[in-house]
């Protein structure tokens, strides 16, 4: 998980800190355009956190006008997130630049983003690269994470492990919980080290002591499963339920699954439900897919194929296998919708160029039977060896 910006929590209320800006910018001259540019920026903050956002909005337009970089990059984070106003990726951009053209770290690393996500921009992780390494010339700690990430997963730079493990250090050792938890992951599944529970664990813990949920969530996972300790489904539930109170929505889904399993405590499809509802709303991809089995099979609630469908139709949007391969079936089988073989087969091809070697068996038995094309026991044959081939590769 990235972040994107460090915000400084303000605990004076809007009305006192426009207050006081009032009195700096008015009874202390002596200040300076500066000191009424930073005042102006403060009251700003204070409005920002307790969500006032035209006024926030207002505040960091004079502060900008001052010559405030940091109320430029908060305006372009207000267009980015749409808070307050309608999201507007170039808008957010252009802000972004004049706080980086005043040497606004945070606002480089913003850039890196978009260029990231294609976000106001066409995607392009090489210039994303290069606003991180621009950030973090400038002194910007989150981009220290961002460029790891590049160079973990070889976006816009050659894959580099150690590379990555160096920026991830980097950025633990100036208190970064994200760096903390993605060496523990780079332990965890053996990226560029040799895997290692116990080292995985350590900076897992370290993550979560300094208040990452995904550090909290991956300590209940290895519980989970027993990976470098006993397993222990009481202690994993644990950490998922102090994940999830911190709105991790992975913790959630895997709450969710405990219960569905009975595993470590009794078995509740009903809690499983709520669990995964919960997960889904917080937009976590797997719980989608689950809450649709849920509703296919059932369990916990009544059982609805249109519902079903849903849920795995938006899972599929996102990218879920396992969703493609379940709607193909629903079509197939006419669960919640006319027998359709035309879009079975659409869905289990798009979900065997997924990957998903289920899609490729059904496919094969589509051919086998004859449904809704031709017999084809050549090509059955072809999809069935198709399967058992990237079964192996996944062993």
């Amino acid at each position: 998980m990235k972040i994107r910006l460090h915000k400084t929590i303000l605990f004076a209320g809007c009305l006192i800190a426009l207050a006081a800006m009032v009195f700096l910018a008015t009874s202390c001259t002596s200040f300076g355009s500066r000191a009424r540019a930073d005042a102006l920026y403060s009251a700003a903050d204070s409005c920002y956190n307790n969500k006032e956002y035209t006024k926030a909005y207002a505040l960091y337009q004079q502060a900008a006008q001052a010559g405030h970089t940091g109320a430029m990059n908060q305006l372009g984070w207000m267009y980015h997130k749409g808070e307050g106003l309608s999201i507007d990726y170039q808008k957010a951009m252009q802000w972004y630049r004049k706080a980086a053209a005043g040497g606004n770290s945070a606002a480089m690393t913003n850039i890196g983003w978009m260029y990231d996500k294609g976000e106001g921009t066409t995607e392009d992780n090489v210039k994303a690269v290069e606003w991180y390494k621009k950030a973090i010339d400038a002194g910007n700690t989150v981009a220290v994470v961002d460029l790891a990430w590049m160079y973990e997963n070889g976006e816009g730079v050659a894959q580099d492990y150690k590379k990555a493990m160096q920026y991830y250090k980097k950025a633990a050792m100036a208190g970064d919980a994200v760096g903390m938890n993605n060496i523990g992951w780079m332990y965890e599944e053996g990226e560029g080290e040799p895997v290692n529970y116990a080292k995985a664990m350590q900076w897992f813990s370290k993550a979560a002591k300094a208040g990452s949920a995904d550090g909290m969530c991956n300590i209940g996972w290895m519980h989970d499963n027993g990976e470098g300790v006993t397993q222990d489904y009481a202690k994993a539930m644990a950490w998922y339920q102090r994940a999830a109170k911190e709105g991790n929505a992975r913790a959630m889904n895997n709450i969710g699954w405990l219960y569905y399993k009975g595993a470590g405590v009794s078995r509740n499809y009903s809690q499983a439900v709520a669990w995964y509802a919960q997960s889904a709303r917080a937009g976590y991809n797997l719980a989608l897919f689950n809450l649709g089995q849920m509703y296919e099979n059932g369990e916990g609630v009544r059982l609805s194929y249109t519902i079903a469908m849903g849920c795995y139709q938006h899972a599929a949007k996102a990218g879920n296998v396992n969703a493609m391969n379940n709607i193909g079936w629903l079509y197939e089988k006419g669960k919640g919708v006319p027998p359709d073989y035309k879009m079975a087969m659409e869905w289990y091809q798009k979900a065997a160029t997924a990957g998903s070697t289920e899609a490729m068996t059904n496919i094969a038995q589509l051919y086998e039977k004859g449904m809704g094309l031709e017999k084809d026991s050549a090509k059955a044959a072809e999809w069935h060896k198709k399967a058992e081939k990237a079964k192996s590769l996944q062993k």
